[in-house]
């Protein structure tokens, strides 16, 4: 799973571990929620490369995810947010890993746990919004 995370590039210090930041940030902490979507049958993970210039991400490639809500489960969050951005639905959902997060470009610090689920579709068609385009990448 490590090198699998390798291989998705997140934005230029996006992850920082011994981190000196001379700008001012958001006083505010965010968590994410994210899902490694594997298909049913090949094992394949969905991927969505924004395309929507301007926001954070634009042009890299993603897994589904968004924000946790109040009161939320890991879990919950997971099939929320895949649900919502996708249209489908998740079964064994667990943790892979949890990342912090700190872009000082965009003033933003986050927490985001990224989580792992099988769909449940057995020919899985997602309905993605125009800001992204698909593809499903290697196994996990």
């Amino acid at each position: 799973m490590s090198a699998l995370l390798n291989k998705l590039k997140f934005p230029t210090s996006f992850i920082r571990a011994n981190s000196s930041i001379n700008t001012p940030l958001a006083s505010t902490v965010k968590v994410g929620i994210g899902a490694f979507v594997s298909h049913p049958t090949t094992g394949k993970f969905l991927v969505g490369k924004r395309i929507e210039p301007g926001k954070i991400g634009f042009g890299e490639w993603q897994i589904p995810g968004g924000h946790l809500e109040f009161g939320e489960s890991f879990q919950a969050g997971a099939v929320r947010e895949t649900y919502e951005e996708t249209g489908l639905e998740l079964k064994d959902v667990s943790l892979v890993t949890v990342v912090n997060s700190i872009v000082p470009q965009h003033q933003e610090h986050y927490v985001s746990i990224l989580m792992k689920g099988t769909c449940i579709q057995e020919n899985p068609i997602p309905k993605v919004p125009n800001s992204y385009d698909i593809k499903l990448a290697s196994t996990l």
